[in-house]
């Protein structure tokens, strides 16, 4: 029976930085605390920190490395966050996938319910920011969220970065 390869415990790039070739080899993992990170590759637009990205269901060759953005049409999986404050596409860097993230962009938009401590969040079709999974109070419907540690109110037009459980993996 074979052996796991022993998780990487040194780094060369910080979980801010970016680079335009593979610097950690490109799905690890990386733990730190409660947090966990993994290193991937920007395949769309350019992302900013605390935007929610994708896996895409039709590269199952790299599924768990590339990552794309909400405004696809072509998503399915959410990744996690964005940690870096631009993540160039085609370049590589860390996202968060679970545990504690302080710049969570969350929306709750016109008409819609403001979100209140607890909610669980998801990234959607056509946009980059954390919405609303489930209506308040409600039992959690997906697996890959973020739970809103913070409030936002309603008719806000511009993400706020919220703290929030980020459970990706």
């Amino acid at each position: 029976m074979g052996s796991y390869p022993a998780a990487k415990t040194l780094f060369k790039t910080s979980l801010t930085e970016i680079s335009a070739s593979d610097e950690e080899g490109v799905g690890n993992l990386r733990f730190d605390g409660q947090n966990i990170y993994r290193y991937v590759q920007n395949k769309h637009t350019a992302l900013t920190v605390g935007q929610i990205c994708f896996y895409l269901d039709t590269n199952t060759v790299d599924f768990l490395k590339k990552v794309y953005d909400g405004l696809t049409g072509d998503l399915s999986y959410m990744a996690g966050v964005v940690l870096a404050a631009s993540f160039t596409a085609e370049y590589f860097g860390w996202i968060q996938v679970h545990g504690i993230n302080t710049q969570v962009a969350a929306l709750a938009t016109s008409g819609d319910t403001a979100i209140v401590v607890g909610d669980a969040l998801i990234g959607a079709n056509g946009s980059a920011n954390a919405l609303h999974g489930t209506a308040t109070g409600t039992a959690p419907l997906h697996v890959r969220r973020i739970i809103a540690l913070e409030a936002v109110a309603t008719s806000t037009t511009v993400a706020t970065a919220i703290h929030g459980l980020v459970q990706c993996l």
